[in-house]
């Protein structure tokens, strides 16, 4: 099913990309994953999403605290 949907849609864009023609072949294996510089951006925005997460937890529990004092 996964074959058949992949050859389709690559007809499609040979369509409307290289006029109709076939794309050319690759030869060899493409990589999988991200290179060393996409892992990098990868894990700062994992980390920086983190301490996003963070500190939008620790805010409720802070301003909930100060709500009994008032």
């Amino acid at each position: 099913m996964v074959r058949d949907l992949l050859a389709a849609e690559v007809e499609r864009l040979e369509a409307t990309y290289n006029a109709g023609r076939p794309f050319p072949l690759v030869e060899g294996r493409l990589p999988s994953g991200p290179g060393p510089e996409g892992a990098a951006r990868g894990a700062q925005l994992r980390a920086r999403n983190r301490k996003a997460q963070q500190t939008e937890q620790s805010a409720p529990a802070e301003a909930a605290g100060d709500e009994h004092l008032a």
